[in-house]
């Protein structure tokens, strides 16, 4: 295979750490996939796809090329080089590994509560609404 054919997705380890992306996940997703993206592709090449797995505790984040020579230019430039006090590791992607983490037992907690809040909150509101809901359709059936 040829460097324009051949493999495109990498993998570029320790990028962030789980705790960097506390108090605001979204937000900080957001901005490192933002200017993460931003400067490989300007310096390696077109990114069709790029994946940050948020809970992996190994900071992973896979970038799939249009092409195999943006790829290489992206291991070369991004391996061995320091990113947040962290060295990177950036290599070809193996086909196999599944970086994809679930989220921790403090998580998943924190979402538990979180629904509880929203569920008593739409219990809450739901008298009012079912009345609303009900006369529309009652006045749409006598027709």
């Amino acid at each position: 295979l040829s460097l324009s054919q051949g493999f495109r997705i990498v993998i570029l380890k320790h990028m962030f750490t789980p705790l960097e992306a506390k108090p605001d996940r979204d937000k900080f997703f957001d901005e490192l996939k933002e200017e993460v993206g931003a400067e490989i592709e300007k310096k390696c090449g077109e990114i069709e796809k790029f994946t940050v797995f948020e809970n992996n505790p190994d900071g992973v984040i896979a970038i799939k090329f249009q092409n195999g020579s943006s790829a290489h230019k992206c291991i070369e430039t991004m391996d061995g080089r320091f990113f947040g006090q962290r060295k990177i590791e950036c290599f070809y992607f193996d086909g196999k590994t599944n970086y994809k983490v679930g989220a921790s037992e403090e998580e998943e907690r924190e979402r538990a509560k979180e629904y509880e809040k929203w569920l008593m909150a739409e219990q809450q509101e739901e008298p009012a609404g079912e009345k609303e809901k009900e006369q529309p359709m009652a006045s749409a059936s006598q027709k």
